[in-house]
């Protein structure tokens, strides 16, 4: 059965994988739209549930296209960064988790900065849910931390018990006086 922090791990590397292809879908739509013209009309004619989403994709076409090009290549860039987190914490790896928290609190400036400069309740959620996943994992890998070095004390205090043992032995079997062997000759 799995822990209740491998639990939480699993669903911050799910999470990671979703906002990846959600990079991807918008990195692919706005490097076809350079392409194609159509898509935005497609796009737009579809008429996407979220007003939300219908102004992200305006925002969008008012963008140059050279701009939308490096947005697209950025999106694309920065979702397979998520997919190698996600990837690395639903297989429960070490490195994915020192690697969300670098990635994750580097992140966390340009968050307050986009708060104080065009604040919205969607943008402090996820800047607080970013906050709460790094301090979650900073105190997982220090607590997996402390425990990995209080298993390294331990061993090495059996190392040392073991050592210390076999000293005593020796020490003792040098001490005792010697027998003649078994054949009747005396060891020398």
């Amino acid at each position: 059965m799995a822990r209740k922090s491998d639990r939480l791990i699993l669903l911050i590397g799910a999470f990671k994988l979703v906002k990846a292809l959600l990079l991807i879908v918008l990195g692919v739509f706005m490097l076809a739209m350079d392409h194609d013209q159509r898509v935005a009309e497609a796009i737009l004619a579809i008429r996407p549930g979220s007003g939300l989403v219908t102004k992200l994709f305006a925002k969008i076409l008012e963008t140059s296209p050279t701009h939308r090009t490096a947005m697209g290549l950025g999106s694309i860039v920065y979702a397979s960064v998520f997919v190698v987190e996600g990837i690395g914490l639903l297989r429960r790896r070490r490195w994915a988790e020192y690697l969300t928290v670098i990635i994750t609190t580097s992140f966390i400036p340009f968050e307050i900065y986009e708060m104080i400069a065009r604040g919205s309740l969607v943008k402090a959620a996820i800047m607080v849910a970013n906050i709460g996943v790094v301090i979650y994992l900073i105190l997982r890998l220090r607590g997996e931390n402390a425990e990995r070095r209080e298993h390294a004390r331990e061993e090495q205090q059996t190392h040392d018990d073991r050592v210390e043992h076999d000293r005593e032995k020796i020490e003792a079997t040098l001490r005792s006086p010697r027998t003649p062997s078994a054949s009747g000759a005396a060891r020398v």
